[in-house]
């Protein structure tokens, strides 16, 4: 089976609409985490302009969660303009 293509949205470069326009190819945000692209099992980004210059990044939706979940539950309890640094201390390989 073929599965659909994701990329996480680098904020520190680009919004999430931004790059839904941006990217010029058919894709939409994500419904469980706002700044993931889910592209269809056709498209190839690898050379795409937004993935050359870290403005997406090429990462399973799986992967996202762990950071997602942890911010959200942080979010409460920080100011608006709050610096957090995040270490991820997991063994598995592969992007987080």
């Amino acid at each position: 089976p073929k599965f659909p293509r994701y990329a996480r949205v680098n904020l520190l470069k680009l919004k999430p609409e931004e790059a839904v326009r941006e990217t010029k190819e058919e894709c939409k945000l994500d419904e469980h985490i706002p700044y993931l692209l889910n592209f269809g099992v056709e498209v190839d980004l690898h050379d795409h302009d937004l993935v050359s210059n870290g403005s997406l990044i090429l990462q399973d939706k799986s992967s996202c969660f762990p950071a997602h979940i942890l911010v959200s539950a942080l979010s409460p309890y920080l100011r608006k303009e709050a610096v957090v640094d995040l270490i991820d201390a997991t063994a598995a390989p592969g992007n987080k």
